[in-house]
């Protein structure tokens, strides 16, 4: 779990910053509205990211936390499936579709925690040890 709170941590900062430069390689600017709403959706995907990589400790044991994580993943998902669909560029393919398999494999490790062999167990305490001399 620790591996994919890692993981989702970086994620979050690369779609901060490879975003902004797959939308306009060139850098002749982008109307307002359109670089607001990119801006936006960026931030709401990387901010998905965060939240799973904060609360993952929490979500295993509080069911109401795992469904938001599960919703809020759902958003990277949807925006890696528009650009898989959209996309002509065969580097927005490409980032699209580890966009997509990254947040298929959090999002199940979310809803599914017990599935990679995690237990909620915890484990048992040794029994205290007994020196010899104390016998």
């Amino acid at each position: 779990m620790i591996l994919l709170r890692l993981l989702s941590v970086l994620a979050a900062g690369l779609v901060l910053i490879v975003a902004p430069i797959t939308l306009d390689p060139l850098g002749h600017g982008m109307p307002g509205v359109l670089a607001l709403l990119s801006l936006l959706c960026t931030a709401l995907v990387a901010g998905s990211f965060v939240f799973v990589a904060y609360a993952a400790p929490r979500m295993r044991r509080r069911p109401a936390e795992r469904k938001l994580g599960g919703m809020l993943l759902l958003i990277p998902a949807v925006f890696a499936l528009a650009l898989l669909v959209k996309g002509k560029d065969a580097g927005l393919l490409c980032a699209g579709g580890l966009l997509l398999g990254f947040t298929v494999v959090l999002l199940a490790n979310v809803l599914f925690p017990d599935a990679l062999g995690h237990s909620r167990t915890r484990l048992r305490g040794r029994p205290a040890r007994v020196e010899p001399s104390m016998l």
